[in-house]
């Protein structure tokens, strides 16, 4: 049975299950942290949901703003979320500019 380490997580093939089920608790709260931090600035979330619609950004500065904070990436000409799952989670809620 093979074992690696990651940090102080011992992963074996017998605890993947707990493994997935911790990295997708994480992913969550990330997200859900984001969301709350976005609430109480409205400018962002405007700033983000055009960047999960339309792939740009209309104010360099807010680009900037959510690139440093890990939502965004650049990718040649275009400002587009970090990932796919926060592109879909995000979109579902900051619908009507919640």
């Amino acid at each position: 049975m093979e074992t690696r380490t990651n940090d102080s997580y011992v992963f074996t093939p017998s605890n993947a299950g707990e493994f997935t089920t911790r990295v997708l608790e994480n992913v969550h709260l990330s997200k859900r942290y984001y969301l709350l931090r976005l609430q109480r600035k409205p400018e962002l979330i405007a700033a983000f949901r055009h960047a999960i619609e339309h792939r740009s950004s209309r104010d360099e500065l807010l680009a900037y703003r959510l690139q440093a904070a890990g939502l965004v990436k650049r990718e040649a000409n275009t400002v587009v979320p970090r990932c796919d799952l926060y592109a879909k989670y995000f979109r579902e809620r900051l619908r009507g500019g919640r």
